[in-house]
């Protein structure tokens, strides 16, 4: 079984008594990504007041979600950016909403609104795509042996990452789940094949 999420990076503008809330959603693969993507929109954006957030992530075996509310009162925007995300039943996804402040103070209850509605717009247009769960496996194995593994793949379908390792190989295979144990129970049957701890 896969998960949603989005495909590219879309943006919308939602205003709301001269404050202006810029949403951008993204897809992501890791926090790391999503630190990356964050610091270039503060990059974007020197003269913003808030960069509120959201996103979920897939980490086998738990789904996880973070929510930042960059100053705004608890709960009033990375909850309800959250929420839009989670509406979705996406994940990998992550929504920053850049406020400009207009001004006049919107109250809780107005920035709840805002934001829910700054995240929705951003997803509204989005492309969703379904993500198989992939896991992975990494092994040694004599360069004899390399014609035969190949072949097995092959069979069942890929996706590498090889590389060599002086006199014997390594090789690391990405695939889902099923798949991957299709493979590895052919592998087995290789003698000179050593299984790694990932």
């Amino acid at each position: 079984m896969g998960f949603k999420t989005i495909k590219q990076t879309n943006k919308a503008v939602f205003k709301e008594k001269k404050s202006k809330f810029i949403g951008i959603s993204f897809p992501i693969k890791n926090e790391n990504e999503f630190l990356k993507k964050l610091e270039l929109i503060k990059k974007e954006h020197p003269k913003s007041n808030h960069f509120c957030y959201a996103f979920t992530l897939f980490q086998k075996p738990h789904h996880i979600s973070k929510v930042n509310d960059d100053g705004e009162p608890t709960n009033s925007a990375g909850k309800p950016i959250l929420n839009q995300i989670e509406k979705l039943n996406l994940l990998n996804t992550a929504v920053v909403v850049v406020r400009y402040f207009g001004g006049t103070k919107l109250g809780v209850g107005g920035l709840i609104r805002a934001y829910k509605n700054a995240a929705e717009s951003c997803l509204d247009k989005q492309e969703i795509n379904i993500q198989e769960h992939l896991t992975s496996t990494s092994f040694k194995f004599k360069y004899e042996d390399q014609k035969k593994i190949m072949e097995i793949i092959k069979r069942i379908d890929k996706e590498l990452i090889t590389h060599n390792l002086k006199e014997e190989y390594h090789m690391t295979i990405k695939q889902n789940e099923e798949n991957l144990s299709k493979i590895v129970r052919e592998l087995k049957k290789i003698s000179s094949i050593v299984f790694l701890k990932n």
